[in-house]
């Protein structure tokens, strides 16, 4: 829109006007209201989505768990880029045949100190875990809200293997960050193969537990149809039971694409020669973490929509 006469300074030419209705004239005092409520109107979604999302970054980040969940997919992304940024030949795939020769030599090694050191940061996150696995124990939270009894055997099962993990993992912690000092009683290696076990078993205990919940999750679907055509229940709260569970099968397939990206590395770091000899190479093992690490992201994520 043009500038009116009044805008404009005294000694400044006034433009040629073109004869208007004074529909015209009100019409573009409207135009300019709207563009301004527009604006606010913008500004205000703007606003509340910022605050929708610090809201939901606090609630997210509030729990060890979740800021573990959030070191490790840095960890094996670290590690991906230390891999995408190591000297040699051109990346085939890439846009404009990436090549890294033209790459800081120092980049690669950076990448890949900060994802070891990243891994040693998790480990002190670990120390949080020893209390709620005796408490799971105590009270069988980790299985409540499940009706099959098989699911809370399972659940005490995760729980004791999780309160062997952690203890075996600080020793091992230990000889990892103070070798000089532990060398003569504590065998890094040895004892993170060891926990490395018990660990295994709680991801084959775990995916088990989310088959049995899948299976009682149909079950609990093909309940709320029949109530729902008895007249048992509103249509409004069959609609909601529905969401819940549809929400909660969800949920399960995603643990169980977690637990299947996890099991072949526990089996490789369980064993004897892990470090020195192991089963599989680097790559594939890691390739498996990230995966899991990017799924287990969406998950908590997904967990937490209303």
């Amino acid at each position: 829109m043009p500038p009116s006469p009044t805008s404009m300074g005294e000694n400044e030419p006034i433009p040629s006007l073109e004869p208007t209705d004074s529909w015209e004239d009100s019409n573009d005092g409207e135009e300019e209201t709207e563009t301004r409520v527009q604006s606010k109107s913008s500004s205000s979604s703007l606003s509340q989505k910022l605050d929708a999302f610090l809201i939901f970054w606090n609630e997210w980040s509030s729990s060890s768990l979740r800021t573990d969940q959030g070191l490790k997919i840095l960890q094996w992304s670290f590690w991906a880029a230390s891999r995408l940024t190591a000297p040699g030949p051109p990346v085939p795939g890439f846009r404009g045949n990436f090549n890294r020769r033209h790459l800081h030599p120092e980049l690669s090694p950076a990448l890949r100190k900060m994802y070891a050191d990243t891994s040693l940061v998790r480990y002190c996150l670990r120390l949080y875990g020893l209390p709620s696995s005796i408490e799971a124990i105590r009270s069988g939270s980790w299985s409540a809200g499940w009706d099959d009894p098989r699911i809370h055997k399972l659940g005490k099962i995760m729980a004791w293997s999780m309160a062997l993990y952690y203890p075996l993992e600080h020793v091992a912690f230990t000889g990892f960050v103070v070798p000089k000092i532990s060398r003569h009683f504590v065998d890094e290696n040895r004892w993170s193969a060891i926990s490395c076990r018990m660990w295994t078993t709680y991801i084959v205990c775990d995916f088990a537990s989310s088959v049995l919940k899948l299976k009682e999750l149909t079950k609990r679907r093909e309940q709320i149809a029949r109530e729902a055509q008895s007249g048992d229940i509103t249509n409004d709260k069959a609609d909601t039971k529905r969401s819940d569970v549809a929400k909660q099968t969800m949920l399960q397939k995603l643990h169980l694409a977690r637990c299947s990206f996890f099991l072949l590395p526990a089996i490789n770091w369980s064993l004897p020669k892990w470090a020195t000899d192991p089963l599989l190479p680097e790559s594939i093992v890691n390739s498996l973490m990230l995966a899991e690490a990017g799924t287990c992201i969406y998950q908590s994520f997904y967990a937490m929509r209303r």
